[in-house]
């Protein structure tokens, strides 16, 4: 029976209104309640049709919302949030929908708070006209350990994406850290620390890996060989920029930020292979032809695997390249080599340039000394040998490894020998007997040699005339 009360307020004494009264089992579809406007029904909320939910249309909204308790595993307690603003709400796709985030921090005090998913996407979306995150958005934790945790393989735990197009600087994925790490990779076992420092933005641990691809403009996640920690591989910054980089390390000098990059390996292998701390390639076949070896300041126009330069204006000293080797039974501090064959080429080991041509200037090509003090005294000259205070030779050279020519310590020369005899005296020179006498006639000069003791002359009339005898 249908009955109307006209009254202006209804007042019920009774604090709870039983609907569908005396009905069947499962009867309680649509039980609920009725707004009428203009003779027809134009809002309601009352149960859904299979009684799992609540249906609710507003008198000005067509469509109708629902909400489901069919998840429901216990009495579960919603809190409002104190503030004004849209609710953000999460689709069967597990993406953020409809959602405008204005400049609030999200906070959670929870020691293991985490987001979990385990579909093809998992992913919080970039910023639409829809979809935005607006002002200072921030995620913050507090204590305990929080997680963005992903199970399906090959999927990412995390992706941020800048969408903006201004000049102006914007972050899609900012890491800092005060006095603990902003992420630490966590392995099998449990968050791993040991051995690495508290204050670090970013720490991978153990046998996790990072690979970072720039080749299509963007960075991503890729998988790397298990004999690698990290890798960064791409094409650079972009078209327009010089000189364009794949990885910049830059910081600014201070009394606590001494060094910009460090690669340390340290101490556990022991077997016969090589170990090396750092290892640089370039394949590239450029043509340039220029070594810039009279230009300061200046890269060769050419290929090359490292180009250092040590440029500051200072009273101290600029050392580009610094290199020692210890602890070894031989110890090498450079080595420079050039041995692969190619018709028609030139190979250089080594190449020396000093030139000032500034007042009063000392410029030496090359200096090689066996240490006596941690500063030496340097003259002008293309090359310098210096013995140090030790009573090795300054200068062997050799003849398909054996020694014809010395300068050994106290000044004395020895020409044509591997072992001058020097008679007992100082600052004298000691000439070999030849092995073959020239039996030939110079032109343009004479032939000076000790045979059999005698030093002798050949000049280019054929004559031979005895300096000295033995």
């Amino acid at each position: 029976t249908l009955a109307y009360q006209n009254v202006t307020n209804l007042q019920v004494t009774d604090k709870l209104i039983t609907l569908n009264k005396g009905g069947g089992a499962a009867s309680g579809v649509s039980s609920g309640f009725e707004i009428e406007e203009g003779g027809s029904i134009a809002g309601y909320f009352a149960t859904n049709g299979t009684r799992n939910g609540y249906d609710f249309k507003a008198p000005a909204v067509t469509s109708v919302a629902t909400l489901l308790l069919t998840s429901l595993t216990q009495n579960r307690t919603l809190t409002a949030p104190d503030v004004t603003g849209t609710i953000a709400t999460v689709d069967g796709g597990q993406t953020f929908t409809n959602a405008t985030w204005q400049s609030n921090v999200i906070t959670t005090t929870y020691t293991q708070a985490k987001i979990k998913g385990s579909v093809a996407v998992n992913q919080i979306p970039v910023g639409t006209a829809a979809d935005t995150i607006g002002g200072s958005a921030e995620l913050t934790y507090i204590t305990g350990v929080a997680e963005l945790s992903y199970s399906t393989t090959g999927g990412s735990y995390f992706k941020a994406t800048n969408v903006n197009t201004g000049t102006a600087a914007y972050s899609a994925f900012w890491l800092s850290n005060s006095a603990n790490s902003a992420i630490i990779q966590k392995n099998s076992t449990g968050y791993s620390t040991s051995g690495m420092y508290s204050a670090s933005a970013l720490i991978v641990a153990n046998t996790g890996n990072i690979a970072l691809d720039a080749s299509s403009g963007n960075a991503v996640l890729l998988g790397v060989a298990n004999s690698e920690k990290a890798r960064v591989t791409g094409t650079g910054l972009g078209v327009g920029i010089t000189p364009s980089f794949v990885l910049h390390a830059r910081a600014t000098s201070s009394v606590s930020v001494t060094e910009t990059f460090r690669c340390q390996l340290d101490a556990g292998g022991t077997n016969a292979t090589y170990f090396i701390a750092t290892e640089i390639y370039n394949a590239v076949a450029g043509t340039g032809t220029n070594l810039a070896l009279a230009t300061s300041f200046a890269n060769p126009v050419g290929n090359s695997g490292v180009n250092v330069f040590a440029y500051a204006t200072t009273a101290g000293y600029n050392i580009a390249n610094y290199c020692e080797a210890l602890g070894g039974n031989i110890s090498i501090g450079l080595v420079g080599k050039s041995i692969t064959a190619k018709n028609s080429a030139t190979n250089v080991g080594v190449i020396g340039v000093g030139l000032n041509t500034g007042t009063s200037p000392i410029h030496v090509g090359g200096y090689f000394a066996l240490a006596g003090s941690d500063t030496p005294t340097f003259v002008s000259a293309a090359l310098i040998g210096d013995n140090g205070n030790t009573t090795s030779p300054v200068l062997l050279l050799r003849d398909n490894g054996t020694v014809i020519h010395e300068f050994i310590d106290g000044g004395n020369v020895g020409l044509f020998t591997s072992a001058g005899s020097y008679g007992s005296g100082t600052k004298v020179i000691f000439i070999g007997n030849c092995t073959a006498a020239p039996s030939g006639t110079p032109s343009g000069g004479g032939i000076l040699y000790v045979e059999s003791g005698a030093l002798k002359f050949k000049g280019s009339s054929g004559t031979v005339s005895t300096i000295a005898v033995a």
